[in-house]
């Protein structure tokens, strides 16, 4: 995974950008990645959008490729 890589969250099909990835943590904690994720919540209608730092270990179990053609994404549309 790289800056600029499009993911969908295999469980909620939300997607995200990766902004940022630090192979080299200043802690043991491996490496991580920022993602950008906005969208609308479908019963009141309000945008939504965060930044989250995530370890590349669980966004490689928990997420996968994704496209702008992955319309079909919870919540609205990135």
């Amino acid at each position: 995974m790289k800056a600029g890589d499009l993911i969908r969250f295999i469980k909620t099909g939300a997607m995200g950008i990766i902004v940022e990835v630090i192979d080299k943590a200043s802690d043991l904690s491996g490496p991580k990645a920022l993602v950008y994720c906005a969208w609308e919540d479908e019963e009141t209608g309000n945008q939504h959008n965060e930044s989250l730092w995530y370890y590349l270990d669980y966004l490689q179990k928990c997420s996968e490729p994704a496209t702008f053609d992955d319309s079909a994404m919870i919540g609205g549309r990135l």
